[in-house]
């Protein structure tokens, strides 16, 4: 017998005549993504009082996906010369450019915990001013208005501390 149990089905004892019974459960995060999924801030990042450690930082916005800025490049017209991250890299800049100022990038973890990637960052949890930011569904608008590109949906994320 196996200490973890599958919530998905549950089994009566082997003597029991009675077969699975198959019950509906909630999506969970698994063994193997739940530190890459974060939940939604509800107070600025502070350190934990008993243990004094500080959480990782959250940042609110849009992955971008090198669909993304490709396509970016492609509106934009301008030619795919350079290596692959110099190609993404003026995607990047040329986004900045046309969105006004207060937005930012940085690295994140995906939530599958396979890599990072870059993400336009909405909002974050480091101060009240960017949590409030991160809540604001007109400056969601804005981006969406201003790179007139289907973005996706915004999320939570970790922010990349070893990438800088």
């Amino acid at each position: 017998m196996s200490l973890f149990m599958d919530h998905s089905t549950t089994a009566a004892s082997e003597s029991s005549p009675l077969e699975k019974v198959e019950t509906t459960s909630v999506p969970r995060a698994t063994a193997s993504n739940y530190k890459y999924v974060p939940t939604e801030p509800t107070t600025v990042r502070c350190a934990n009082p008993k243990t004094g450690r500080w959480p990782k930082p959250k940042v609110f916005g849009y992955l971008l996906t090198s669909e993304i800025l490709h396509t970016w490049n492609a509106k934009q017209e301008k030619p795919a010369e350079g290596s692959f991250f110099n190609i993404h890299y003026e995607a990047l800049c040329g986004i900045f450019e046309a969105l006004p100022d207060g937005f930012a990038w940085g690295v994140v973890m995906s939530h599958s915990g396979s890599g990072a990637a870059w993400c336009l960052c909405v909002g974050n949890d480091l101060c009240e001013q960017e949590l409030f930011n991160a809540k604001d569904p007109e400056r969601l608008e804005l981006v969406q208005k201003t790179l007139d590109m289907d973005l996706g949906s915004a999320d939570w994320y970790f922010l990349d501390m070893e990438f800088y």
